[in-house]
């Protein structure tokens, strides 16, 4: 059984993609940076092999407007809550082709750990971004 709800948070992010960083930003901050950040559902995912991680699934774009990859993967994160899935990068269609593994009895081993304490882990105090004054968004402005 997925965990659900409890190991979801919408949330924005910065993503550097040339330093392959990810930072957690509040919503104030995110507000006085547009086209900086992201908004994504992090959720609680775990593979195959039993390792778990964040997968951050992007959400639509304050417009409204929809990106095919985008929507792909939210649609294969609903899936994956109930089943095993596996996307596969689909240049063609611009998309993610969904499969959803066959018979396959077992369920994931999830943590016991709350979903703050896995952000904490995951996150630290030094990619959660609270204020314009953070080193990265100092960085990111041309400031000192």
């Amino acid at each position: 059984m997925h965990p659900g709800a409890d190991y979801q948070l919408r949330t924005h992010v910065l993503v550097l993609e040339a330093e392959r960083e990810t930072y957690l930003v509040e919503p104030a901050v995110a507000a006085a940076l547009p086209g900086e950040t992201r908004m994504v559902t992090l959720r609680l995912a775990v593979s195959r092999d039993g390792s778990v991680f964040l997968w951050p699934v992007n959400e639509p774009s304050v417009d409204g407007k929809e990106n095919s990859w985008n929507l792909s993967a939210r649609v294969g994160a609903i899936k994956a809550e109930t089943k095993w899935v596996r996307l596969i990068s689909n240049g063609g269609q611009k998309a993610y082709d969904i499969f959803v593994a066959t018979d396959v009895d077992d369920t994931p081993a999830w943590p016991e750990k709350s979903l703050r304490d896995i952000l904490v882990v995951a996150f630290g105090d030094s990619f959660v971004i609270r204020d314009l004054g953070h080193p990265v968004i100092k960085r990111l402005l041309g400031r000192k």
